[in-house]
């Protein structure tokens, strides 16, 4: 069973580049594409009590972004859509991995609601979230991509702290080879992960 991605904006850009919604060329209401959440906050959107200033006044928690989470599992959930938590994102821990399933409903239906769940209860929390928090690997996987690149002659220092700092380590035309390093040391370390990178 496939589940409901909700694509960044780069994402929805080259899906509508290649022909429409990710949706549109499925005949299942289950079917999407997993890709990370990465989308903007919409300037329209009615924030949730945590997401408001008066409420996170200095810096944005996991714990608060967490609740924001709940509120929009909350909302999915009065409209019969799941919401999929794959856990925080192992590779820059801005955000978490979320996607949803609804089986019953038409794959549009499913983005709509999301989309609307997403506006009131959740966009602007993981906007603020990422504003707030630097990007950082977990160490396991950081510990794992560095090995990689050495044994691929790239020059670490050990001191990298994010993927930024991996990227800048790697001449401009082998960047891709820091890519392949970052997904095969998050397949390995979390097989059960939708994990891409970039």
């Amino acid at each position: 069973m496939k589940t409901l991605r909700n694509p960044g904006p780069v994402a929805v850009v080259l899906a509508l580049v290649a022909g429409g919604l990710l949706v549109g060329c499925s005949s299942r209401s289950d079917a999407g594409e997993r890709t990370r959440d990465e989308a903007a906050a919409s300037p329209t959107a009615a924030a949730s009590p945590v997401a408001t200033d008066s409420v996170v006044s200095v810096r944005m928690t996991r714990a608060e972004y967490e609740v924001a989470v709940g509120e929009l599992k909350s909302c999915l959930t009065r409209s019969q859509v799941e919401l999929v938590n794959e856990g925080w994102d192992p590779v820059d821990q801005q955000g978490m991995l979320l996607g949803y399933r609804a089986p019953q409903l038409a794959d549009e239906k499913v983005l709509e609601v999301a989309r609307q769940c997403r506006a009131a209860h959740f966009d602007v929390a993981a906007a603020r979230f990422r504003r707030d928090n630097a990007p950082r690997m977990e160490p396991p996987l950081m510990k794992a991509v560095q090995a990689c690149m050495k044994d691929k002659g790239f020059k670490v220092t050990g001191r990298e702290e994010n993927p930024d700092d991996l990227v800048a380590a790697a001449p401009k035309d082998k960047i891709w080879e820091v890519a392949d390093c970052v997904r095969l040391s998050s397949r390995k370390l979390y097989p059960d992960k939708p994990v891409e990178f970039p």
